[in-house]
């Protein structure tokens, strides 16, 4: 985890391990989702979910739209990333770089100037939070599958920010993150005092 210099913590990860090991948790995850939203709504999600996407009457443009939506969220996730970042790591623009990986087409977020880790969890945790968990507690609780189904699938997808998480969490105060150019994760540095 450390290198030779030890004020540098490398927080990167493979994306095919880290997808690998968060396979289970993900399939445990729409487990519980399911078992969650069937019991508070005494109903079922699945037929819930084809009652609403059949009573559009055009059911091939809906799903299009949906799916166009799903991709607008996720690349919105990673602009509201860098969003915090600018907001909590007190970035300019300039410093941040949103990039679309061409053969996973998931986009990630990059900069080049060292932050706070408290600045950086917030940055992470944050769109996880609003365009995620919030949409699929709101979802569940007002019976609305279309909803739970696109905050499921925005924490699925963006599941590997959880672990960086719970890593950054351990982290001393004294560390700034700064991200990886091309790898999912960041490098931890010392503040020079």
């Amino acid at each position: 985890m450390q290198d030779q210099d030890q004020s540098r913590i490398d927080l990167t990860s493979d994306v095919k391990k880290a997808n690998k090991a968060l396979f289970p948790i993900m399939l445990l995850l729409i487990a519980f989702i399911y078992f969650l939203y069937n019991n508070i709504n005494n109903s079922n999600l699945y037929n819930d979910l084809r009652s609403a996407v059949g009573s559009y009457d055009n059911t091939f443009l809906f799903l299009l739209i949906y799916l166009l939506c799903l991709v607008f969220l996720i690349i919105f996730h990673a602009y509201l990333h860098a969003f915090f970042l600018i907001i909590f790591g007190h970035l300019k623009k300039e410093n941040i770089k949103v990039v679309i990986e061409n053969k996973k087409l998931m986009p990630f977020v990059s900069h080049d100037v060292p932050v706070q880790v408290a600045a950086y969890r917030r940055a992470l945790f944050l769109p996880y939070l609003l365009l995620g968990l919030a949409p699929l507690a709101y979802g569940i609780m007002e019976r609305l599958p279309l909803i739970v189904f696109a905050g499921m699938l925005i924490c699925i997808c963006y599941m590997g920010d959880i672990p960086l998480l719970f890593k950054l969490a351990k982290i001393d105060k004294e560390y700034m993150a700064i991200s990886h150019p091309g790898k999912y994760g960041c490098f931890l540095y010392k503040k020079k005092k």
